[in-house]
């Protein structure tokens, strides 16, 4: 190989080498004093980037950076730019530098996004994903099988996660999850579909349900909304259905999740369990108003664990474990303590 010109480039003091670039056919390449070929000449240009590095640019427009102080072998490739640095690769994995060669984000992410108005990048980390600010800080937990919007500006999320769909807003606040399906929103929505148990509803920004999920089939069109009824579709207005939904129950879907302190969700499922007991208790819980249940925590009625069961159908033991429990189930069970006997065989019977 004949090499054109070299011209001296860098010597590494602690190393007591000296590296050249060198031109043969119009590419650049580097080589040590002893004329050893460190990087072959494939390169347009070679620049000296900072003091850490070398930055490199080929026919192709991609660049790549060399550390000087690892005997020229550190590689690193750069995917795309930012404001505030640059993308590089390196054993397949992603990281961002700034414009003096300082590593900002360390390559560890299988895929870096462009960064939003908030400074944020969605990325990939092997299988699952989050989000980070400039600084590498995780904002949201690289966690999730997949974040995503289809707003121009977003307002809300969607998530999965173990095969179960949420709603964040946009602030990434976790509103709802562990539901079947979650529709995504348009920039004009203020409302979303829904399915749980195979059946649809509807959802607002806020993640509340406003229609339950009691529709085969659920088709929105804007602000319009169509529901199959045979082999037709009807077209059916969102008050309609909100009113369906109250004739149904005297207590919300969403009053009754927030009274209890529980993920609506969780409750569909016990509103569509024909299986054991949880069907019956959830229908008989909501067909009384907020204020009566409440009543019913303070209540000094004292039930027995026995009489509660032998007409619930709830295990015994499962009401003791509901007794000690810190979650909803507590709630549950306080409720049925203090509620009528009365009111509980004429609902059962």
């Amino acid at each position: 190989m004949k090499n054109t010109k070299k011209e001296l480039i860098f010597t590494d003091i602690l190393a007591g080498v000296k590296y050249f670039t060198f031109e043969d056919k119009g590419k650049f390449g580097i080589l040590r004093e002893d004329n050893k070929v460190v990087l072959k000449p494939v390169f347009d240009v070679i620049e000296d980037f900072s003091i850490n590095y070398f930055e490199f640019n080929n026919d192709e427009q991609e660049h790549l950076f060399v550390n000087k102080h690892k005997n020229l072998k550190n590689l690193y490739y750069e995917g795309k730019s930012y404001n505030f640095g640059l993308l590089f690769r390196l054993n397949s994995k992603f990281g961002i530098v700034d414009f003096k060669g300082n590593v900002i984000i360390k390559p560890i992410y299988t895929y870096i996004h462009s960064f939003n108005n908030d400074g944020l990048a969605f990325v990939r980390k092997d299988k699952k994903c989050g989000y980070i600010n400039k600084k590498g800080e995780v904002i949201v937990k690289i966690e999730y099988d997949q974040i995503y919007t289809t707003e121009l500006k977003a307002k809300n999320y969607i998530f999965i996660k173990n095969e179960k769909y949420g709603l964040m807003d946009k602030k990434f606040n976790i509103l709802l999850e562990d539901c079947e399906w979650i529709q995504s929103f348009s920039d004009k929505d203020s409302y979303c579909l829904f399915s749980e148990n195979g059946k649809y509803g509807v959802l607002n920004r806020n993640g509340e349900i406003v229609v339950n999920p009691v529709y085969e089939k659920l088709f929105m069109n804007e602000s319009n909304f169509f529901y199959k009824e045979g082999d037709n579709f009807k077209k059916i207005t969102l008050k309609k259905m909100i009113a369906n939904n109250k004739k149904q129950y005297k207590i919300s879907h969403n009053e009754f999740a927030s009274f209890l302190k529980t993920p609506a969700p969780t409750l569909y499922n016990w509103g569509n369990n024909d299986k054991d007991y949880k069907k019956n208790l959830y229908n008989f819980l909501r067909s009384f108003k907020k204020q009566e249940l409440e009543y019913f925590l303070k209540s000094e009625n004292g039930l027995s664990d026995y009489k509660i069961s032998k007409i619930t159908k709830v295990p015994a033991k499962t009401l003791s474990n509901w007794a000690k429990s810190d979650s909803y189930l507590n709630v549950i069970y306080r409720i049925l303590k203090g509620i009528d006997l009365k009111a509980l065989n004429i609902f059962y019977k």
